[in-house]
């Protein structure tokens, strides 16, 4: 069964919009130092990601000897690359789990306040 026009108009309201913001406001007022972790884990998150496509184009500059010889003044080889791309990794699968747990934690305070 597909929605019409209205229907969907109805869902995405201002009054909704507005409130979820208020709501939000409040629960941050309520739970800084959760919501600031938060914020920091997420933002590690998306470093830790986005960092990957950096560490996978100097393996394959190292791999091509095209570039990729130094990280920080530090020589580097495919295998250093490679060190450096698994430890990311890791560092992701702990920094995701710790982002979904948090966002766990603050779904279940705002149901709560």
């Amino acid at each position: 069964m597909q929605q019409d026009l209205n229907d969907r108009i109805r869902f995405f309201s201002k009054d909704k919009f507005k409130n979820l913001f208020l709501m939000l406001k409040d629960a941050i007022r309520a739970y800084p130092g959760l919501f600031s972790v938060f914020l920091i884990v997420a933002i590690l998150d998306a470093l830790l990601f986005s960092g990957m496509s950096f560490v996978i184009a100097n393996i394959v500059k190292s791999i091509n000897n095209t570039g990729g010889n130094s990280l920080l003044g530090l020589k580097m080889y495919w295998y250093s690359w490679v060190i450096v791309g698994v430890s990311m990794v890791g560092a992701y699968a702990i920094i995701e789990f710790i982002l979904n747990f948090l966002s766990g934690v603050w779904t279940r305070k705002i149901e709560i306040f």
